[in-house]
């Protein structure tokens, strides 16, 4: 149940993403769960630090003026 509901928070937000334009890119895995903004996927430490870190950074602050608490860097997922 966890993974599903992962599953749909990450495929939405992705599929908005892109629909507005952004290169983003999602997974999870369990309950765990994160975003990069690149073209994806995401498999590993040399192709996230590709990511637009200043977009995250930017996309970071705005969720935390909503009350929404992510994980504080790119490189680390939501548990």
């Amino acid at each position: 149940e966890l993974e599903r509901k992962a599953k749909m928070l990450v495929d939405g937000i992705v599929e908005v993403a892109k629909k507005h334009g952004h290169a983003i890119s999602g997974d999870y895995a369990g309950g765990m769960f994160g975003w990069y903004f690149v073209d994806g996927p995401v498999k590993n430490f040399q192709e996230a630090t590709k990511a637009d870190g200043e977009k995250f950074g930017k996309w970071h602050r705005m969720m935390l003026e909503r009350g929404v608490y992510l994980a504080p860097s790119m490189y680390r997922l939501v548990s």
